[in-house]
């Protein structure tokens, strides 16, 4: 997945509401994140 706008960092939340920095993220990419019908991923971009 590639971001039109750049972040400083990203999250990876899982279902109960726990999360994890997401330390792939090269501000503008989310690498290895494939989205498919019928199937849930919540991430925050920070700024």
């Amino acid at each position: 997945m590639t971001l039109q706008t750049a972040g400083s960092k990203a999250y990876k939340y899982n279902y109960d509401g726990s999360f994890a920095a997401y330390p792939a993220f090269d501000g503008t990419r989310l690498p290895e994140v494939t989205l498919t019908p019928g199937t849930a991923a919540i991430f925050r971009i920070d700024p």
